[in-house]
């Protein structure tokens, strides 16, 4: 998918401080042939998402029936040339309602959770920004709707139920990391936001593939752990749910492992269509995964109070999981091979009051920060000064990072960038050009199927190699923005900039834009 932007010498039509349309399109008619658009992606069949531009609107399939439909005119298109269907949405917006929380944090990272009006219930909110947002009475959780207006659009994640009225924004694990990402690309249309959402897609995206390589860079010095193997679950105390998706196989690869695959010991669940790649199987019972796993993953929300909007009392809570209770409160037993050595990491480190973490709606928005968590787990050293975002090991209870309800914690205008906390990342010397980690299994082409997990020798040593490395982990700088090149889909940025525009840049009246970037 590329990315054009234009700055044309005429005033342009402003949302915020985001110029993103031609002056005249609110006023132009919806047929116009003037192109009023000054930010495009070209379609892209690989991404979430895929626009067809027109003067005044664009149309746009988001995997849903019918269109997306986006008119910077007030007069929009009739149905009989955007289908009877279309949800059409006046842009810029200026308020919107959010029931999932992957696109809550989405829209924090883009600067605008002031715009979230509404939200679904409060115990399922996980981002401190929004959730203070909620304390100082500026977003209202369902209980309180009768407080605020409806706003203009709503997106909500459920793929199970279907409505027209509102956006649908996957976010179910069908999607490999950077592919998933590019949701933020979708978001910022709706407010004139294109640049600022590459950008920050950019960055994240090129985070990730710095420390794909790094790792790469070990499996070929032979000093990373070979059959390292890995199981995604979550428990319900009598079946797991073992995840074998495309996010969870491209993320266990990009981080030097496999996915064990139990597919054949397992079931598809009856609504396999709307969590594709997930398997059902009787926790107690020994199998592959307990067999295979070298380390277990468990992303379970243990505990999770059932009324939604019932605080609970920390002190007076089941112990936390831990060493001495996970075999019984996961239902798996001691036999499994990751659960004797403890080799058993959750998502639950950041956890809110309802006991519900954030690793489903943050972890999709920070793919980077996901693969540096697994990273650590597979090789621990491989960066000593990086805190886990995520995942605790089970042998540490009190690690938490509670998710507070701060409206400080909300991401800035204009401070979108420096708000992803970004830190230095220096690629191997042959990782350059086109590469597809974070949205191909398998990008470097390892091919693990004769690797026999290192669970089977019954020795835990694997994980311990890799002090030696001390590699910093983190953003690219400089020169090395080549390991983002294009990848199925993601875009470029041309910049066009009017004499007058680049005449201001140069005497420091405007930020300078930002160099090419393929990612």
């Amino acid at each position: 998918m590329r990315f054009s932007t234009q700055f044309a010498a005429t005033t342009l039509l402003a949302s915020a401080a985001h110029a993103a349309w031609k002056e005249g399109c609110k006023s132009a008619k919806w047929d116009s042939q003037e192109d009023f658009w000054l930010n495009k992606y070209e379609p892209n069949e690989s991404l979430p998402f895929v626009p067809t531009y027109n003067g005044t609107y664009v149309t746009i399939r988001n995997r849903q029936r019918r269109y997306v439909v986006l008119h910077c005119s007030d007069e929009r298109p009739p149905t009989s040339a955007v289908g009877e269907e279309a949800l059409f949405v006046k842009v810029p917006i200026e308020s919107v309602e959010v029931h999932d929380g992957f696109t809550q944090d989405l829209i924090d990272m883009l600067g605008m959770s002031s715009a979230i009006k509404r939200t679904g219930a409060y115990a399922d909110v996980t981002n401190s920004c929004i959730r203070g947002n909620m304390l100082a009475n500026r977003t209202f959780d369902e209980s309180k709707w009768d407080q605020t207006e409806p706003a203009n659009v709503t997106f909500y994640g459920n793929v199970a139920a279907s409505d027209p009225k509102k956006v649908l924004i996957y976010s179910n694990g069908g999607q490999a990391p950077l592919v998933q990402l590019a949701y933020i690309k979708f978001l910022g249309m709706f407010w004139g936001m294109e640049e600022t959402a590459n950008e920050i897609y950019s960055k994240v995206s090129a985070n990730y593939r710095c420390a794909a390589a790094r790792i790469e860079d070990l499996v070929i010095k032979n000093e990373f752990p070979k059959g390292a193997w890995i199981s995604a679950i979550q428990s319900n105390g009598k079946e797991l749910t073992v995840f074998q998706n495309d996010w969870w196989n491209v993320l266990a690869a990009d981080a030097g492992s496999n996915l064990v695959n139990v597919s054949s010991e397992a079931k598809a669940p009856e609504d396999a269509w709307s969590a594709p790649g997930a398997y059902i199987m009787d926790a107690n019972k020994e199998s592959v995964l307990s067999k295979e796993s070298f380390a277990i993953i468990d992303t379970s929300y243990y505990d999770q109070v059932k009324e939604k909007n019932v605080v609970i009392n920390f002190e007076n809570n089941s112990p936390r999981v831990d060493v001495k209770n996970y075999a019984q409160r996961s239902g798996m037993g001691i036999s499994a091979f990751a659960i004797k050595e403890k080799n058993v990491y959750l998502s639950d480190k950041a956890t809110n009051r309802n006991l519900r973490h954030n690793f489903f709606d943050r972890g999709l928005a920070r793919p980077d920060l996901a693969l540096l968590d697994l990273i650590s787990v597979l090789k621990p050293g491989f960066n000593s000064g990086y805190t886990t975002a995520f995942l605790r090991s089970i042998e540490k209870p009190d690690e938490m990072d509670p998710q507070r309800s701060m409206d400080s914690q909300c991401v800035k205008k204009g401070e979108e960038v420096s708000s992803l906390k970004l830190n230095e990342c220096k690629l191997p010397e042959w990782a350059t050009g086109y590469h597809a980690a974070g949205v191909s299994a398998d990008a470097y082409g390892r091919n693990g199927k004769n690797v026999k997990s290192l669970a089977l020798d019954g020795k835990s040593s694997g994980l311990t190699g890799g002090q030696k490395a001390g590699i910093s982990v983190g953003s690219i700088v400089g020169g090395l923005l080549v390991i983002s090149a294009a990848v199925f889909g993601v875009m470029v940025c041309k910049r066009k900039r009017s004499t007058q525009k680049t005449k201001e840049m140069e005497e420091g009246k405007l930020d300078s834009p930002s160099p090419s970037i393929k990612v």
